[in-house]
């Protein structure tokens, strides 16, 4: 696994131009508490993980990975100076593995903010965090996690109770894939994106990550903090934060975080 893949990407220049470190680690808790931890915080860090033990995705919910079967990496980019569009990382983020599974011929469907799910089930996560240093920030990390050739065996091998019904790229596409050829793929989307927020595409990032979203206009409950809404999702603003439609009092909330049930 990931055998030659810092050649790999050395060998393509418009990787090789944004991807600055490559760090292959055999084991760790957590690619993005690796990444928090590391003194230098260098735009282009990529941290890739054989086997994560302690992986993590929004509210600190628990991602497991099933060592080389699925893939775990962060990566670590320069905090955008445009702080007003950072709920935009975790969309374009989503579009990337979005990209990435329709370049496999995998029809991939978006939850809000970023839960990427094939017919229904989940096979990837975003997890995005900022990294401050005495309140200043450093940096921002996006972490992923793909379900690439685990089976059912493996995601039922234990009592763990899924928030969505997992499944993989190998269950969906009936095949093995080869991780090290989707971290390519992958990262080469990510930089796409990542492009296209610096030159301030924001519409072409929304427009993408809307069509491909299966949340709206669905009847659902919003749980943040110790608030209940129920109502209909009706839209995503230039934020991209979720526009919340409550059944009772016809009030649009505009929710930036918060957990989405049906």
């Amino acid at each position: 696994m990931f055998v030659d893949l810092e050649e790999r990407i050395r060998k393509e220049e418009k990787i090789s131009s944004f991807i600055n470190n490559v760090v292959i680690l055999e084991e760790i808790d957590s690619t993005n508490s690796y990444a928090k931890e590391l003194k230098d915080q260098v735009d282009g860090t990529l941290i890739v993980a054989k086997e994560q033990t302690q992986g993590r995705g929004r509210n600190n919910r628990t991602w497991k990975s099933f060592g080389e079967k699925n893939l775990t990496f962060s990566l670590i980019v320069n905090y955008p100076e445009d702080k007003e569009a950072l709920g935009l990382f975790s969309l374009l983020s989503a579009n990337s593995v979005a990209a990435t599974i329709e370049e496999l011929g995998l029809i991939p469907e978006i939850k809000w903010p970023n839960d990427i799910l094939i017919n229904s089930r989940k096979v990837s996560g975003v997890l995005c965090e900022a990294v401050f240093d005495n309140n200043k920030p450093r940096s921002l990390i996006i972490g992923i996690g793909l379900n690439v050739n685990s089976n059912k065996d493996d995601f039922y091998s234990d009592d763990f109770v899924y928030r969505l019904e997992p499944t993989s790229l190998s269950i969906e596409g009936k095949k093995e894939y080869s991780s090290n050829d989707l971290v390519v793929i992958l990262i080469r989307n990510l930089i796409n994106w990542i492009t296209l927020f610096k030159l301030k595409k924001y519409e072409t990032i929304l427009s993408f990550w809307r069509a491909r979203w299966i949340d709206i206009g669905s009847e659902l409950v919003v749980t943040q903090d110790q608030m209940v809404l129920k109502g209909n999702a009706i839209d995503i603003n230039s934020k991209g934060e979720l526009l919340f439609l409550e059944k009772e009092t016809k009030k649009v909330h505009v929710i930036n975080s918060g957990e989405l049930s049906t």
